[in-house]
């Protein structure tokens, strides 16, 4: 009677600690993936993103990603059941880091020159956000057509620099490029450049620092994924996008952007 006893006690004991497994497993899978930025711990995917670029992404102070890029990456990794962490870069370095393997993808806007291919996977279009040209709050031009042989600053190889070309043109600027959006504002902060090519959403989030001289009409920059042909991470990230898009959660995320 007491061996029974003693095997009954054990076996109590035995599922009450899978019970316990089972329940761990499960929270283990519903928990979302945290940030990992700050950590050395190994990660499923990296994605680059912008410095500095505000309401699209930013560190906070406990240097986790802040922002819609980091909302939207966050719901997506949490569905995918993926580790993450951000690698801030300037735009322009965006391939060369997807090709050296220290980013897994990148979240932001890229363009390839007129005439040419991207040659990068790229999800579907994320955002959209308006495009416009800034000058200090305290500069002397009230208009586009005052860059006439002024320069005109921009970050390279995106929309911002096809959008400055086109103004460049039609007002006869000289235009300069940049490695990002901040370098170009800098150097109208300085007054090297009269006024600066930039995304609304962003420059409205300097405060009363600038002034909008013009937005873009039928010019948008667009946001989206991009990662290598084939990269592993590819499929993931179009399955969450796709998930985000069936629940109506890609459009929340949008309301947040600022309009003009």
């Amino acid at each position: 009677m007491r061996t029974y006893k003693c095997h009954k006690y054990i076996l109590i004991s035995l599922l009450f600690a899978l019970v316990i497994a089972l329940a761990s497993c499960m929270n283990d899978k519903v928990k979302a993936p945290e940030d990992q930025t700050e950590s050395q711990k190994p990660v499923d995917v990296t994605v680059g993103v912008e410095k500095d670029n505000s309401p699209w992404f930013y560190a906070g102070e406990d240097g986790k990603g802040k922002g819609i890029y980091a909302d939207l990456v966050r719901e997506i990794m949490k569905d995918q059941g993926l580790s993450y962490r951000f690698l801030e870069l300037d735009p322009v370095a965006a391939r060369e880091a997807l090709e050296a393997g220290s980013i897994n993808c990148y979240l932001g806007s890229l363009l390839a020159p007129v005439g040419e291919e991207l040659g990068l996977w790229q999800s579907q279009p994320l955002f959209q956000s308006a495009l416009c040209l800034a000058v200090a709050k305290d500069s002397g031009l009230s208009g586009p057509e005052d860059l006439a042989g002024r320069q005109l600053a921009a970050a390279k190889g995106g929309s911002e620099e096809r959008y400055a070309l086109a103004l460049a043109g039609k007002y006869q600027a000289f235009l300069v490029t940049f490695p990002s959006n901040r370098d170009a504002l800098a150097d109208t902060d300085q007054g090297l450049s009269a006024a600066a090519v930039g995304d609304y959403a962003w420059l409205a989030s300097k405060g009363e620092a600038y002034r909008i001289l013009a937005v873009s009409g039928d010019q948008v920059k667009v946001h989206c994924f991009y990662s290598l042909d084939q990269a592993p991470c590819a499929g993931s990230l179009s399955e969450g996008i796709s998930r985000l898009t069936d629940s109506g959660r890609l459009n929340d995320l949008a309301a947040q952007i600022p309009q003009p």
